[in-house]
């Protein structure tokens, strides 16, 4: 477990076309990057200190595990076709969430540092 606080930012390697930073915020054990398009879509990134909690509810809904290069991710889609990708790497939990495809979601998370 990490107990320190997250510090510095999340490095972001793949953007899809056509979003834009939005808004973010640096807390104490959790950074968060939300990125906007034209076309009201939207994902979130999100990294945590290991200490936090990251829930999901699977009541509605079935947990993917993706096995990608010895990472493993835990993909979740809600009741309202909202994307979850979550993993940990370096002692922190990442999310990304959003509106738009696991494809999409996977792609970014492999560039997030």
């Amino acid at each position: 477990n990490n107990n320190n606080p997250v510090n510095g930012e999340i490095t972001v390697g793949y953007i899809p076309d056509g979003f834009e930073l939005e808004s973010s915020e640096n807390q104490f054990k959790h950074i968060y990057y939300r990125y906007t398009s034209n076309d009201n879509q939207e994902f979130v990134i999100s990294k945590f200190s290991s200490i936090m909690e990251v829930y999901l509810d699977t009541e509605t809904g079935n947990i993917e595990i993706i096995n990608i290069d010895e990472k493993i991710y835990s993909y979740y889609v809600d009741e309202n076709n909202y994307n979850y990708l979550v993993w940990n790497e370096n002692d922190y939990v990442y999310q990304i969430d959003g509106t738009i495809s696991k494809g999409e979601l996977l792609k970014i998370a492999e560039t997030v540092k």
